[in-house]
């Protein structure tokens, strides 16, 4: 199936679709994606969230807020067909993370503000850091002893990212992002991971890699070697997408920031929120107890086996 047999439909409110962007990222970003999705007849709502200045903690309140407002809408509507049975989502980068929190997280488990009908639909996540982003973390240099520019360089990030959110980033091991767990079983869900190979040094394999080391920029340790790099997006590692739940999963040889571009992976998502069952994942990679090593890599507006 192509999307190009598929002809502008008129918006179904009963398939409604949230897109969030990433850390530092604007709703324009998600513009295609989101044009894409109303063409198949999804009704799309875009959220936006101011990222640097609340805790992750915080941002899942936030959302889970926003989608409890949505389902009161779709609840008191007067006519049946414009009422929703469950809503999905598309997010990029940390708006995977943030919207595993509200799902997942104080708002569903202690506020109980997550409403039902958002953790039954399906979820599209692109490039995003569930277990932390080693990129951020990278950008502390505890060990160069205050020594510039190693000094200046955390400085800069921690003024870049903001003393929320950010600094969680930059702080908090991968530990403490598994450990906010995975998605709801109830939620069918497909990571779309970038793989340019081992394009950025600073992306390890390693959680106590830049700790054992002297901080250098380059990817070295205190000898000269040369860290365990990942391969990644340029951004996020393709082990940091692992999501500790049940999902599906695709790679593709693209950098972080085209994955909201790219054909192939519009064309993915929009089948992914399309498709009924576990019958129709067209042959994606199923991760369910342990990172995925080798899922299915495709090139750049190419759908299906490479």
């Amino acid at each position: 199936m192509s999307l190009s047999g598929f002809h502008p439909l008129a918006a179904q409110p009963s398939r409604m679709v949230v897109c969030i962007h990433g850390f530092g990222g604007f709703r324009w970003q998600l513009y295609p994606l989101a044009s894409t999705l109303k063409r198949c007849g999804f009704l799309v709502y875009n959220y936006a969230y101011a990222a640097r200045k609340y805790t992750l903690e915080e941002h899942g309140l936030h959302l889970a807020e926003f989608l409890a407002s949505l389902a009161s809408k779709s609840l008191n509507a007067s006519s049946l067909p414009e009422r929703t049975s469950s809503i999905s989502f598309v997010t990029h980068s940390f708006g995977g993370v943030l919207l595993r929190e509200a799902l997942t997280g104080a708002a569903w488990h202690t506020t109980h503000l997550t409403p039902e009908i958002a953790r039954v639909g399906r979820a599209v996540c692109l490039g995003p850091p569930f277990a932390g982003a080693s990129l951020a973390r990278a950008l502390r240099h505890r060990d160069a002893q205050g020594r510039m520019p190693y000094r200046f360089l955390e400085q800069l990030a921690r003024r870049v990212l903001g003393p929320a959110a950010g600094r969680q980033l930059l702080d908090m091991p991968p530990e403490w992002f598994l450990q906010r767990g995975g998605m709801p079983e109830t939620m069918p869900v497909l990571v779309i991971a970038g793989d340019m190979g081992r394009l950025n040094p600073l992306i390890t394999r390693s959680s106590t890699a830049r700790s054992a080391t002297s901080g250098s920029p380059h990817g070295r340790d205190a000898a000269g070697r040369f860290l365990d790099t990942a391969p990644s997006d340029g951004v996020i590692g393709v082990h940091e997408t692992w999501l500790p739940s049940r999902h599906w999963r695709l790679r593709v040889r693209l950098p972080h920031h085209m994955l909201l571009y790219a054909p192939a992976v519009l064309e993915a998502t929009a089948q992914f929120l399309l498709a009924q069952g576990d019958d129709a994942m067209f042959g994606l990679e199923l991760a369910t107890a342990a990172p995925v090593t080798g899922s299915r890599l495709i090139q750049p507006g190419v759908f299906g086996e490479p």
